[in-house]
């Protein structure tokens, strides 16, 4: 969900009975269905959206078959809603997990690309006249995945996700980080010994962000990760947690 103001504001998925894109939009008082593109011949999903102002906003998600997809990209103007071309660097499947649009000039999306049996980082770039694929940071040898975004100027974005290695079935965290000029890798906490995944982070300047996901413990339970950057480094913060 992203909301412009109390009175604005867009929600995205999918209806799974159709298998088409889902958007919903508020206009202060109530929720209504906004109609949106569907060029899956079987399947349609939006997974983000970040809107700017009442005539700019994004979608992002993915659209194919049984086979594949293909990264999802749609763009309001303020009138309508309508699918922008966008890269796939994968003959297999493209999906992105998240957008955020800085500007009407300025916007990120983020997601992952099919290699042969894995999956690499898929980051993508609007800048006010298309989508261009920013080559983005791989951490692990097994699959590289990105499901979180969050921009605060041109030179200051976050992204997260996961990253796996062929030799051992942990999942570890993962950061990137945008200066501007190109994404890097900053370390993160993994406080378990098996599975640690961020789902989304939010940035509020360049000394102040969180990411949220979870771990698992030694019994496989579930457990709230959060995570806060302070200019420095990034570490995680405690979480109550009712029993």
């Amino acid at each position: 969900m992203s909301v412009v103001s109390t009175t604005d504001g867009w929600a995205v998925g999918d209806a799974d009975y159709s298998s088409d894109t889902l958007i919903l939009h508020w206009d202060g008082t109530h929720w209504s269905r906004v109609t949106s593109p569907n060029p899956g011949s079987d399947a349609n999903e939006l997974s983000g959206v970040s809107a700017v102002s009442s005539t700019e906003a994004w979608a992002v998600g993915g659209a194919g078959n049984h086979l594949s997809y293909r990264a999802l990209i749609l763009h309001w103007d303020g009138n309508s809603w309508s699918q922008v071309i966008s890269p796939n660097p994968s003959y297999g499947s493209n999906f992105l997990f998240d957008v955020s649009a800085e500007s009407a000039a300025d916007a990120w999306a983020v997601g992952w690309h099919d290699i042969p049996s894995e999956h690499e980082t898929l980051i993508l770039h609007w800048d006010g006249a298309s989508w261009s694929r920013i080559m983005s940071p791989n951490q692990g040898s097994g699959s590289n995945e990105l499901n979180g975004v969050s921009a605060v100027s041109p030179a200051e974005a976050w992204a997260v996700g996961d990253s796996s290695d062929l030799t051992t079935p942990v999942h570890e965290t993962l950061i990137l980080h945008w200066n501007g000029t190109r994404w890097s890798h900053v370390k993160s906490p993994n406080p378990s010994s098996e599975f640690n995944t961020l789902t989304d982070v939010s940035a509020i300047s360049p000394t102040d962000a969180w990411a949220v996901g979870l771990y698992w413990d030694q019994a496989g339970i579930n457990h709230a990760l959060v995570l806060h950057w302070d200019a420095t480094r990034w570490s995680q913060v405690d979480v109550h947690r009712d029993r």
